[in-house]
């Protein structure tokens, strides 16, 4: 399954002459992409906010991989496939002691980056269920007084209906909530996204040892590569789904080329747990390539076991949503929440391809590349270039990267909060095996380029990844600094105004059961006449403008005008002699 000897008989020059091209292509894509970015941004909200990250978090990088692909240039050397230092990286301890290394340095990031607190609605939505799910229930009763509010409760379009308004559940797939349950029955929830790091990078060394078995120094590089992904590590510091994604997909492929009857039913399992992660497509996007591979070789009865097997995953998964939905007595109302059919779903967001989503995918792109390591792309795309012809599991390994892009840029090119770009998040490890393919090539062709990965490894351990904890941190500190204003309230219920904040919903972080206090309400979805209900409740606090202009004041430079919907929820408060706490006054900047 490895072939090098079609390398053997092109020269160094020419070897030297197809990784040249290869770093033109990337400095093509590059540059195109930033031309491309901006030319909608000024038309659109959510091109604004990604051309606002782009020029915050990556431009000053995306010149330096440029700078890096124009310069590293391989020397014609007699490169030993012995070196100690990718043998240190051989060594079962020093390989575990790294993955714990990986662990301590996400969950320690969870704290020091994040002020342990879930940022965006998929986050707080794991977390959400993931505590349903540790009480031994599928879904939480809401109870009857709340009922009438639960799109100003939660966002509707991360609820799953259940009934008129009866129970409620993320309208995600469980299984991502319930290893966060698992780990919370053990330690904090919050070591499940570190401890997924750990499992993903073990299991790519398991790959390494398979698809690069005669190169120890193309080893070690591929998983310098995962230990030197920014969008890896910081991603690992939260609650995503996205670090689950990349650590199953590695134990599946790691147990699919064992090639034992045993492992391929234990790929099956790791299939189903990873297809019911978070949605539906990710995982079988990854596994459809390897699938062309089985056929490729013509091992029907292995093709019929994976056929049959994903279908009854697909089946089961999509059919859950709609089997939870159908535990409700009442009917659901119309407009309640997303729709219960996965494929209903799907066909909703399906639409022709547009500036709007080139403009997004072309930031997309360039978010991934600012959060790899440094010499990421130009080993990427030589190690493509190479193996394209005469290496099919890496010709697999290559499409089950690239397939994600056209798929999400008809379907979903808008991310929102992400560090890097997450819906490649579960195929990065592809990306570094490709890169190992590509060292392998040239430490084949006798050239090096041991001098410029030295470089850029000290680069992108002690700059980067420290530079782009600091810009999550700075990008979370604003939402954790009003999330713990609302927090401190002394009023039973805080009223956000989130039709004029920026992730206004991303506040409202109440407990399934309700049990927490304040209970936090979102303005957009309430009604002056709705107050008195909620003034029979308890004492009532309104964070306007004043309150969430950080926020804002942060992304866009601007506090923002006040919310009219909250202002006109507190004067009918007043006109009811409601018990309204003042709230605080925001102190921008502090």
């Amino acid at each position: 399954m490895n072939d090098i000897k079609g390398l053997s008989h092109a020269g160094p020059h020419q070897i030297l002459k197809k990784y040249n091209n290869c770093r033109m292509y990337i400095l093509i894509i590059l540059i195109l992409s930033m031309l491309i970015m901006p030319i909608n941004m000024s038309y659109d909200r959510q091109n604004l906010l990604a051309f606002i990250l782009f020029i915050r978090q990556d431009i000053f990088i995306i010149f330096g991989i440029i700078f890096v692909a124009a310069l590293s240039k391989p020397s014609i050397d007699n490169v030993s496939k012995d070196e100690k230092w990718s043998d240190y990286l051989s060594r079962p301890p020093i390989l575990i002691l790294f993955a714990f290394v990986l662990i301590a340095l996400c969950r320690a990031g969870h704290h020091l980056v994040f002020f342990d607190r879930d940022l965006s609605g998929d986050e707080q939505m794991a977390n959400f269920d993931a505590q349903i799910f540790a009480h031994g229930r599928l879904f939480e009763a809401i109870p009857p007084f709340w009922r009438p509010f639960t799109r100003a409760l939660n966002d509707k379009m991360f609820i799953l209906p259940i009934g008129d308004h009866e129970a409620w559940v993320s309208s995600y797939l469980p299984i991502n909530a319930a290893m966060r349950a698992a780990v919370g029955m053990l330690v904090d929830r919050s070591f499940t996204g570190p401890l997924l790091v750990g499992v993903g990078f073990l299991a790519l060394w398991r790959v390494c040892e398979r698809l690069l078995p005669d190169s120890p120094s193309a080893r070690a590089v591929a998983l310098l590569l995962y230990a030197g992904s920014s969008q890896i590590i910081v991603t690992g510091m939260t609650s995503f789904a996205m670090s689950g994604h990349l650590a199953l997909n590695l134990l599946w492929l790691a147990l699919f080329l064992e090639n034992r009857r045993a492992t391929h039913i234990g790929a099956a399992i790791v299939g189903f747990l990873a297809t019911g992660l978070h949605q539906p497509l990710a995982h079988p996007l990854f596994v459809l390539p390897f699938m062309g591979l089985i056929a490729a070789q013509r091992r029907w009865r292995l093709l019929a076991f994976y056929g049959m097997s994903y279908a009854l995953i697909s089946a089961f998964w999509l059919a859950w949503p709609v089997w939870i939905s159908a535990h409700g007595v009442g009917a659901i109302p119309s407009h309640s929440g997303p729709d219960v059919n996965f494929i209903d779903r799907l066909l909703n967001v399906v639409g022709a391809p547009n500036l709007r989503g080139l403009t997004l995918m072309a930031a997309n792109l360039l978010r991934f590349a600012a959060w790899q390591h440094l010499l990421l792309l130009p080993l990427l795309a030589f190690g493509i270039s190479v193996t394209w012809r005469r290496d099919p599991p890496a010709r697999a390994l290559a499409f089950g990267l690239l397939l994600p892009i056209p798929v999400m840029f008809i379907l979903l090119p808008y991310q929102g909060n992400g560090w890097g770009y997450r819906y490649l998040h579960g195929v990065i490890g592809n990306a570094c095996l490709l890169g190992g393919y590509g060292w392998r090539a040239l430490e084949a062709a006798g050239l090096s380029l041991r001098s410029a990965f030295r470089q850029t490894s000290l680069a992108t351990f002690l700059l980067i990844i420290p530079a782009h904890a600091y810009m999550a941190r700075q990008w979370a500190a604003p939402f954790a600094q009003v999330a713990r204003s609302i927090a401190s309230s002394k009023a039973a219920i805080v009223i956000v105004g989130d039709d004029t904040t920026s992730f206004g919903m991303d506040l409202l972080t109440n407990r399934p059961d309700l049990s927490n206090r304040p209970i936090r309400l979102a303005a957009s979805q309430l009604v002056p006449s709705d107050m008195r209900a909620l003034c029979g409740f308890g004492s009532v606090s309104f964070f306007n403008t004043a309150q969430t202009g950080r926020i804002n004041e942060f992304i866009f430079g601007r506090a923002g005008p006040a919310s009219a919907r909250l202002v006109a929820l507190e004067d009918e408060a007043r006109r009811l002699d409601c018990v309204v706490v003042p709230a605080p006054e925001d102190a921008v900047g502090n």
